[in-house]
């Protein structure tokens, strides 16, 4: 039988009493011990802002869900939600539709819905950002049909302007690549929300696609960083669902109604979905833990 300093040199650690020795074996135990519990040195701590984003995408007022959009603000507000999103289609401009129309909407009804949303969310969050949807988008390309570009400057109204008239935190942001408008898209820290017209009858693809999109386009359109993305325009929710390259992808639902064109006998359409979105950034990183999507309490 090989004695303690054998079987120390033959599994080629060092041999000594101080080794195998309890008492010494104790004694460097406390050591590393009273080492370890020196108070660490900490870091500066520096302030970190905070800002949770309440997204509200797709009213195509007047058809949107009062009583969903009440329960919504109230609860986004109780949350701590201080900023408001409209991520495109904030009205539904039926009058200009290009497609078949059975009823008749006045646009001055349509108009006066959409500045209603827009003075209640101005009265409830500090400041409300509204991005251009298709929708939104109507009458300029009803107007670019039927009036000459001779004369198309007198015409060129934004609809969208004309709803927030008045309000003064509520803003209608642009971002700019390459010296050219992007009205769909929405950006703050590493969090983008847009409104591209991308639609799929397989769950989360369109949102997929958008990401897709933007990791392409992310140079040009001077992204520093893209960690997640939201998309309104489908009218389905869905999310968070990571992607293989880490972005976190959201469907954003919808606040309106549903519209009878998802009747249509071609079968084109899922069933909508009703949500909003809470996006909660600290110095710019939003925070997946505390960001999600919330459904009505009543079905």
């Amino acid at each position: 039988m090989l004695s303690v300093d054998e079987a120390l040199a033959k599994s080629g650690l060092e041999s000594g009493p101080e080794y195998w020795n309890f008492e010494a074996a104790a004694k460097r135990f406390r050591e590393l011990i009273r080492q370890k519990s020196k108070p660490p040195t900490l870091p500066i701590k520096q302030k970190r802002k905070t800002e949770i984003f309440a997204v509200f995408s797709d009213f195509h007022a007047p058809h949107y869900n009062e009583e969903f959009f009440a329960e919504a603000v109230v609860d986004a507000k109780r949350r701590g939600a201080t900023r408001a999103v409209v991520p495109g289609d904030l009205g539904d401009q039926f009058g200009f539709s290009r497609f078949m129309k059975y009823d008749h909407v006045p646009i001055r009804d349509e108009m006066a819905a959409m500045t209603n949303i827009l003075t209640a969310l101005s009265g409830e969050f500090e400041s409300v950002d509204v991005i251009q949807g298709n929708h939104d988008e109507r009458a300029k390309k009803y107007f670019a049909k039927v009036v000459e570009s001779e004369f198309f400057f007198l015409v060129k109204w934004n609809i969208l302007e004309l709803a927030a008239n008045g309000l003064r935190n509520v803003r209608l942001p642009c971002l700019m690549a390459d010296g050219r408008p992007v009205p769909f898209l929405w950006r703050s820290g590493d969090l983008v929300l847009g409104h591209p017209e991308t639609c799929s009858k397989v769950g989360m693809r369109a949102v997929d696609t958008f990401a897709n999109w933007l990791v392409q386009w992310r140079s040009i359109l001077n992204f520093p960083e893209i960690r997640v993305v939201g998309q309104g325009h489908t009218h389905q929710a869905g999310g968070p669902m990571i992607r293989p390259d880490g972005i976190a992808v959201f469907e954003l639902g919808c606040m309106c109604r549903l519209p009878d064109y998802v009747f249509d006998p071609k079968l084109r359409y899922r069933p909508q979905t009703n949500c909003y979105g809470l996006f909660v950034q600290r110095n710019g990183h939003t925070d997946l833990n505390e960001s999600r999507l919330f459904f009505p309490t009543k079905n």
